[in-house]
């Protein structure tokens, strides 16, 4: 998989991500967050990024075993970056009586990881 099929996976992940947070908006007032959502996506996009090219990267070192340490790595420093950026989004808005700042970030967390897994299984087999 090239740049192109990356940023394909990219899109379809941001709009199933929109879609279903705008799915949640029937239920629950969620698009007051609309900056800390626009953050998470901007947020899990670059992540994505950075693992495909890790992951393009790794393939090309004579250590197979190395893709397996970046994805290992990946799932380390992706909790505690995602740990970080909420817990760093709570500090500064204050969210105390509203904690459903959260659930639009889980969405796109969930679909993000989803994608990023399918880029990383095309990137391992091809």
């Amino acid at each position: 998989m090239g740049w192109g099929g990356c940023i394909k996976h990219i899109m379809y992940a941001t709009l199933i991500s929109i879609t279903l947070i705008l799915g949640a908006q029937l239920f629950v007032d969620v698009l007051q967050f609309r900056s800390f959502i626009v953050s998470s996506l901007f947020f899990f996009v670059v992540l994505t990024i950075g693992i495909f090219w890790l992951g393009k990267m790794a393939l090309k070192t004579p250590n197979k075993q190395f893709f397996i340490n970046v994805v290992i790595v990946n799932v380390l420093l992706k909790m505690v970056l995602i740990f970080a950026f909420v817990f760093i989004y709570a500090k500064i808005s204050n969210p105390i009586s509203n904690k459903l700042f959260i659930a639009p970030f889980l969405i796109c967390y969930l679909v993000f990881t989803v994608f990023e897994t399918i880029i990383l299984h095309k990137i391992a087999y091809k």
